[in-house]
């Protein structure tokens, strides 16, 4: 049982002690409490969520995932097949802890590339520090903590300095909210290319037409049917810069 409190979520001695029962028989690896504006954790603070000899990746129990592991690898196969043949500078935005990284890294056949991934999550930029580790990536891949408009800020404020050049790909990953005020900012940067991950089509088709109106194509799109039954998919768009403004039928 629990009750809401101003400074989060106070939990009884029974819920704890429920929880600490579940974790010492093995039911339960661990559990994040929210108490006083943070995360608590009880038993692991993170486990595995991907472990394959090919790929490994860590996951709490505070931090975003994918629920449907089965049809999220498929999205990943999808995303690093798109980004193949990239050049340039990556940034990544929304990366979380890395659902789609390792696939900008392999993309172009393994070959070591820079990337940039920006999230605001301090537990989430944790997680993918550790998971740039396991992937022998962490010399290669840039982790900010600060939210995308502050990261596309920062890579704009560098390409005018002449300290960056303006990246090849730009992966984001937003919220259900989208990134409407992103768009023009992001397009201004000047990628090539634009990797646009949703799971709303309203949002997704809004931010996208921003794009388009921008200058870019959309070159393939695909939909995954992430939660079987129920209204939420995700969706995956390419999109190229280019000289005509319009999508493609």
């Amino acid at each position: 049982s629990q009750k809401k409190a101003k400074s989060g979520f106070r939990f009884t001695g029974d819920a704890l002690k429920s929880c600490k029962d579940l974790i010492s028989s093995g039911s339960l690896a661990g559990a994040a409490l929210w108490e006083k504006r943070r995360f608590h954790f009880l038993g692991a603070d993170s486990i595995f969520l991907e472990d394959r000899h090919e790929r490994k990746v860590l996951g709490s129990a505070s931090c975003f995932a994918q629920a449907n592991t089965e049809v999220n690898a498929r999205i990943q196969k999808f995303v690093q097949e798109l980004v193949h043949g990239c050049s340039g500078p990556v940034l990544e935005l929304y990366s979380g802890i890395g659902n789609f990284t390792l696939e900008l890294f392999a993309a172009d056949h393994g070959s070591d590339r820079t990337i940039t991934a920006a999230e605001i999550d301090p537990l989430a930029c944790d997680l993918l520090k550790r998971n740039a580790l396991l992937w022998k990536k962490g010399d290669l891949l840039r982790i900010w903590r600060k939210d995308a408009g502050a990261a596309v800020e920062s890579v704009s404020k560098q390409i005018a300095h002449g300290v960056e050049r303006s990246p090849g790909l730009v992966v984001m990953d937003p919220p259900r909210a989208g990134c409407r005020k992103l768009v023009e900012p992001i397009a201004r940067l000047g990628p090539k290319r634009i990797l646009y991950i949703s799971c709303d089509s309203m949002t997704c088709a809004r931010d996208v037409a921003g794009f388009v109106s921008a200058g870019y194509e959309i070159t393939k799109a695909a939909c995954f049917d992430t939660m079987p039954h129920t209204p939420h998919f995700e969706l995956v768009l390419a999109l190229k810069k280019g000289v005509k403004k319009g999508v493609k039928g």
